[in-house]
């Protein structure tokens, strides 16, 4: 998961949803809405102080079901759909603050945003950008709409968890016909983080994800390591692992690849005794 800056902070969340409704020509509709303009700012002035550490704490705004709706479509109509720039400059602006990559897996293309707080439950975050989060389209599929209502179990957000100096995604190679892996849950620092990151790479689908990834590595990779444990020995192997590592790990230490590096550095005599035997 990458670390990414807030954006908008310094813009007031209730002006960002007044320019999206103005895009209505209706002017009921426009009244109507504006109403909740205060809840609105209410709403992230809260998210800034309990998500995601304290959601139970977080007071939701009671919205009745029509009004509910209306509200969503603000985000559907006038802040995701191309047409209206005025709101879709914020859109792309947040997306583009993934720098192309998923907040998430780190592998697919930034291609939309999430609402970390579902906008169907709480419509009044609908297009506030800390609770818009860039991902891919299989990491949004993944998550759906699921919530947790409950302090320890909600997902890592990218906006305000970093674990990025700590290593809590690792792995371990399994030795069969093939070279496999397995990925795991390294952090033991605290036991609410440690659910908080199982309980993420488990609803987005990331370590099996990430198998898929260093599996197609070590396959396309295997003739080349056999002809450099044939060529330059043993040593010299395991000092190519170890630079691979340092050279992955120094751009993301929890990188689905940083983790089979570090595995191939770790076993590495297993991995030279199946590679002897099965040149």
């Amino acid at each position: 998961m990458n670390k990414l800056t807030i954006p908008f902070l310094d813009e007031p969340s209730g002006e960002i949803f007044e320019k999206c409704v103005r895009g209505y020509r209706d002017s009921e509709k426009v009244k109507k809405l504006l109403i909740y303009k205060k809840n609105v700012e209410n709403s992230a002035k809260d998210y800034l102080k309990y998500i995601p550490y304290d959601i139970e704490h977080y007071p939701e705004i009671t919205v009745n079901i029509d009004d509910k709706e209306m509200l969503v479509n603000v985000y559907k109509e006038k802040f995701s759909k191309s047409t209206f720039k005025e709101g879709r400059a914020y859109y792309d602006k947040i997306l583009a603050g993934a720098n192309g990559k998923c907040a998430i897996c780190s592998i697919g293309a930034a291609s939309t945003l999430d609402h970390y707080l579902p906008k169907a439950e709480y419509p009044t975050l609908c297009v506030f950008p800390a609770n818009l989060v860039p991902e891919c389209q299989s990491c949004n599929k993944n998550k759906g709409d699921f919530i947790q209502r409950e302090n320890g179990k909600m997902l890592l957000h990218p906006y305000f968890d970093d674990l990025s100096n700590e290593i809590w995604i690792d792995a371990r190679l399994v030795f069969s016909s093939e070279i496999g892996i397995e990925y795991y849950n390294s952090y033991h620092s605290d036991p609410i983080t440690v659910s908080r990151i199982s309980l993420t790479m488990e609803k987005y689908k990331l370590f099996p994800l990430f198998a898929i990834q260093a599996n197609s590595d070590i396959s396309n990779n295997m003739s080349m390591w056999k002809n450099l444990l044939q060529s330059i020995g043993a040593d010299q192997l395991k000092m190519y692992f170890s630079m691979c590592k340092d050279s992955r790990e120094k751009e993301d230490l929890n990188s689905w690849s940083s983790a089979l590096y570090r595995a191939l550095e770790r076993q590495c005599d297993e991995v030279i005794d199946w590679l002897k035997n099965n040149l």
